[in-house]
């Protein structure tokens, strides 16, 4: 099991809602909103470098950035997460070594806060 002090930061992570946009003639709109049951979860973030922004094919004012929290299995590709005000796309979600102990969770910077 991971040591609980060496995860010091704190992210949020969201859920998409859909409803009906009324200004659009009530086409289907998708909100990205604090999921309820992951909010202030701590984790341990790591700012990664230009060959990982290649990877994931993004510019160069985006980051990239490997965020590791407690396993827990409701957390996937189809959430975002919020740290420090900008929002991420969680492009890939991993178990370590398979133990059901920790993710990490490669992400994309979506817009800045």
């Amino acid at each position: 099991m991971r040591d609980p002090g060496e995860y010091e930061d704190a992210v949020t992570f969201l859920t998409e809602t859909v409803g009906a946009d009324d200004s659009q003639g009530g086409r289907p709109q998708s909100t990205w909103v604090p999921d309820p049951d992951r909010t202030d979860v701590f984790a341990r973030v790591r700012t990664l470098d230009g060959a990982a922004k290649l990877r994931f094919g993004v510019k160069r004012n985006r980051n990239v950035v490997a965020i590791y929290v407690l396993y827990d299995p409701g957390i996937t590709t189809a959430l975002r997460l919020d740290w420090e005000g900008a929002e991420y796309t969680i492009e890939e979600a991993l178990n370590l070594g398979m133990a059901d102990e920790e993710l990490k969770l490669m992400c994309v910077e979506k817009t800045r806060g």
